[in-house]
């Protein structure tokens, strides 16, 4: 039986995969990671994401740090497509789509046609 860490390890692996990202990190290193903070991760204001310094380069021991999807989002300082339309930030592309930054976020990583970085 797969445990919940296993199947977030591997869930994390293929959101990456699907994002053309290389996730270098194996499962124990992924559990080592989070530690006690396994519980407090997943997406919504105060959730804690693995996040890339600078959104550059592979998910890999070094490369990632813990935060909340907000302050990642903040740092990213990354211009957005949104439908069409060119954005400075996700925020900018909620605002003027008429959505919540956090469904812009989930369509983007499930990689929803119209939804990326730039």
């Amino acid at each position: 039986m797969k445990t919940e860490q296993y199947k977030a390890w591997q869930q994390q692996k293929g959101n990456a995969q699907r994002r053309g990202i290389d996730f270098n990190i194996t499962y124990e290193e992924f559990c080592n990671f989070w530690g006690n903070d396994f519980n407090k991760r997943g997406i919504g204001v105060n959730k804690l994401q693995m996040c890339r310094y600078k959104d550059q380069g592979p998910y890999e021991i070094g490369n990632v740090y813990k935060d909340t999807q907000y302050n990642n989002l903040q740092t990213q300082g990354k211009s957005v497509l949104c439908n069409g339309n060119e954005y400075e930030n996700i925020y900018a592309a909620a605002r003027g789509e008429g959505i919540h930054f956090n469904t812009w976020y989930l369509r983007y990583n499930r990689g929803v046609k119209g939804y990326e970085y730039i």
